[in-house]
């Protein structure tokens, strides 16, 4: 994809600020992280994965509407693990939206984990000159290890390519593929 000189000339304007942004909210999770055994990956979207949300999705009006230009996420044991952790991130974070697993649409024959997504931003501290990072939206995902272990596996797989099947993933599993001395 031929990425538009405007968004490339507006992602690059947001560089320093979103640099800035991703250390903080990493700085406020990492301590609770560490101390429950919780593992912590991030990433900032890179300007071409940007350009097909805005351009090819027809999804967004603006950048206003982008809330994942930083995302993170916190991998839990086990769902009963979530609570606690929406619980932390409303306490040091101004929340925008909370998006609760399952709540996304998506055709039938898909099969993806939809966690649950934690829409924040900075609280206003009323520091001269972080006005532009306290207005910047990041997501934060809340997975279970098995879920983070599954989208890590199958990312490249189902986002990256234009065919995607249930064969690609070895599903479904049929009477040629498992025999009775399969071990699962």
């Amino acid at each position: 994809m031929i990425t538009p000189a405007a968004v490339g000339k507006k992602y690059g304007s947001l560089g320093p600020y979103l640099t800035r942004l991703r250390t903080i909210v990493r700085d406020t999770l990492q301590p609770f992280v560490d101390r429950r055994g919780y593992a912590i990956v991030s990433r900032i979207k890179s300007l071409e994965s940007l350009a097909e949300k805005l351009v090819e999705s027809g999804r967004y009006k603006g950048w206003s509407e982008l809330d994942d230009l930083i995302a993170f996420t916190v991998v839990v044991p086990t769902l009963s693990d979530e609570a606690p952790v929406i619980n932390f991130l409303t306490s040091v974070f101004e929340k925008v939206s909370l998006r609760a697993r399952g709540a996304s649409d998506k055709a039938p024959e898909v099969f993806r984990f939809d966690g649950t997504r934690f829409i924040a931003r900075l609280k206003p501290s009323g520091s001269p000159g972080r006005e532009n990072i306290e207005a910047i939206t990041f997501e934060v995902q809340i997975r279970s290890a098995f879920e983070h272990a599954w989208s890590v596996t199958t990312h490249a797989l189902s986002y990256k390519t234009a065919n995607v099947t249930w064969e690609r993933f070895g599903w479904p599993h049929n009477s040629r593929r498992l025999s009775s001395s399969s071990t699962l």
